[in-house]
């Protein structure tokens, strides 16, 4: 069990970070290719957003599991809610200030967030390939 959640925590990782870093090619389709995908250019940033959200989320269980029984430290962990945390603000700063209160001064941390998010998140790909170890089986000599 060890073994499987650490491995699962280390993949998930990676692709967190990979997925963040399509998000900013995504946000550019947004941004800059209305005339292509018309009304609906953010859809696949938004979408894509959610779908962090639920990996993020997957990630903080895998973490969890994996520290108790041994597989990442507390500090790896508490790493894992952080980014959990900072992706829920992800999207409260675009549903509550942008879309319900019409406050854009603050819907404009969002990219700012987003920034966070990357080097977390790479943080956390990066944390899971040193500590290798931890999935390691035991030796019995």
């Amino acid at each position: 069990m060890k073994r499987v959640a650490y491995l699962g925590f280390k993949g998930l990782a990676w692709i967190i970070f990979a997925v963040v870093l399509v998000q900013f090619f995504l946000a550019g389709i947004g941004s800059f290719g209305e005339e292509v995908w018309g009304e609906n250019a953010f859809a696949p940033h938004g979408l894509t957003g959610l779908l962090l959200v639920l990996l993020s989320l997957l990630l903080l269980i895998l973490a969890t599991i994996s520290f108790f029984t041994g597989g990442v430290r507390g500090r790896t962990a508490g790493m894992a809610a952080l980014l959990f945390g900072l992706m829920i603000v992800q999207a409260a700063l675009v549903i509550v200030f942008y879309r319900i209160t019409d406050l854009p001064v603050l819907a404009a941390l969002h990219p700012v967030n987003a920034l966070l998010l990357l080097g977390l998140s790479f943080h956390l790909a990066r944390t899971s390939q040193s500590g290798a170890e931890a999935a390691a089986p035991s030796r019995v000599q």
